[in-house]
């Protein structure tokens, strides 16, 4: 048999499955969020206003994957590249408009979403974890950190949280190593970020708040619990807007949105 050796097979095997399935990224707004904790919580919220705004939803993650009101059990949170490429193309060929993804350092350290085009990304936060695999914080961090160096297209959207160090330090090594994004940087406890919160009250029934953003104020009700809930909606919020959703889908869909398994009342 032909024998192919080649330096980064993984690599290589995520490049051929996007060209057989002919590059589903492309053919619709892709967006991801990684980080140590929230990002199921965030791409359920992404998804619920997608829904909102008349969108059939496509969501990849860790509390399965669901195509319009299809669910598909997962087995891992960033699926292997071939299955991920078929899922995506799945999607498309469901007129799926937008598909929000869950990107995990391991997906992306094991090549997973290389050959995606992402049209806008997140960034939650960097806490420890999967040391395991990494072996310390500074490879757990550069792996998260290539959604961005790597996954984002030249004219995408990356949003990054900046109220831990390694988000603040992604956001200077962005603002030089990719000049060709528009970056927006976010956070709960200072009002100099792009997106926060001008005013937020966390109640026992949820989360009310005026979100200020690059495209303005958004008086916001969740029935999401916590401050760190807040912050999930605010990136969120961030991303739908990044990708062209309108305000009145996004309020309608941050007011309904509940997420499985996590804080549910």
């Amino acid at each position: 048999l032909p024998l192919l050796k080649l330096d980064n097979p993984r690599r290589a095997l995520a490049h051929l499955a996007a060209e057989v399935c002919g590059h589903p990224s492309q053919e619709m707004t892709t967006i991801g969020i990684t980080g140590t904790n929230g990002k199921t919580t965030v791409s359920s919220i992404v998804a619920g206003i997608c829904e909102a705004a008349g969108q059939t939803q496509g969501q990849i993650g860790t509390n399965g994957h669901r195509i319009g009101q299809r669910a598909i059990p997962a087995a891992f949170t960033t699926p292997e590249a071939p299955r991920l490429q078929l899922l995506l193309r799945e999607m498309r060929d469901a007129n799926v408009q937008t598909a929000v993804m869950e990107v995990s350092s391991v997906g992306l350290e094991e090549e997973r979403v290389t050959g995606i085009s992402f049209s806008a990304a997140g960034f939650l936060n960097l806490t420890v974890d999967h040391l395991d695999y990494h072996g310390d914080m500074g490879r757990y961090g550069a792996a998260k950190a290539r959604l961005f160096t790597e996954g984002v297209k030249t004219g995408g959207t990356a949003i990054i949280g900046i109220d831990d160090e390694f988000g603040r330090q992604l956001l200077l090594k962005l603002q030089t190593g990719r000049p060709d994004l528009t970056l927006l940087s976010l956070s709960l406890l200072s009002q100099t970020a792009d997106v926060y919160f001008e005013s937020l009250d966390c109640r026992a029934n949820g989360l009310s708040g005026r979100l200020r953003t690059p495209q303005g104020t958004l008086a916001m009700e969740s029935p999401l619990l916590g401050e760190f809930n807040a912050y999930n909606l605010a990136i969120a919020v961030a991303l739908c807007q990044a990708v062209g959703i309108e305000q009145s889908a996004i309020i309608t869909g941050a007011e309904r949105v509940q997420v499985r398994g996590r804080m549910e009342a």
